[in-house]
């Protein structure tokens, strides 16, 4: 026996959340190229982690290019910092806050210190539909011109 529930609102809800024939669902992947390495980890070895970093609104179009194992520049612009793609357009704001700077993670025991220019290198890309949406890794500080 199969029963039909004909409650109009759980009509409503059921025409509401299913997609819309012309409308294909998201599909969303995660490539990374360090899965077995943490956060903690990263704070330990002075290589803060970057993640979130292209979850603004507005995103650049060069946000497409960008890949695992790529190295792009990182600048503190006043009380941010920014990952730039080669020819120094903003790709996204990292999470990082002026504030913690100094202070000693509760985790690790060891100071927060963020640098003012570095390296991210990439090892985590988020794709939607075969398309970077978000990415992530960690920063090495610059190394000083000798």
């Amino acid at each position: 026996m199969v029963a039909l529930v004909t409650r109009p609102e759980l009509l409503l809800h059921l025409q509401q959340a299913a997609p819309k024939p012309d409308e294909k669902p998201t599909r969303e992947e995660t490539v990374q190229t360090d899965p077995d390495v943490l956060a903690e980890d990263r704070w330990k070895a002075g290589t803060p982690p970057v993640h979130g970093l292209a979850k603004q609104s507005e995103k650049a179009p060069e946000l497409a290019n960008v890949d695992t194992g790529q190295r792009l520049r990182v600048e503190r612009l006043d009380k941010h910092w920014v990952a730039l793609d080669p020819d120094g357009v903003v790709l996204g704001k990292l999470r990082w806050r002026l504030a913690d700077s100094g202070k000693i993670d509760q985790r690790s025991g060891l100071a927060m210190n963020y640098p003012d220019s570095g390296v991210l290198h990439v090892t985590r890309l988020r794709k939607a539909d075969g398309q970077v949406v978000d990415f992530g890794g960690y920063v090495t500080p610059e190394e000083p011109a000798g």
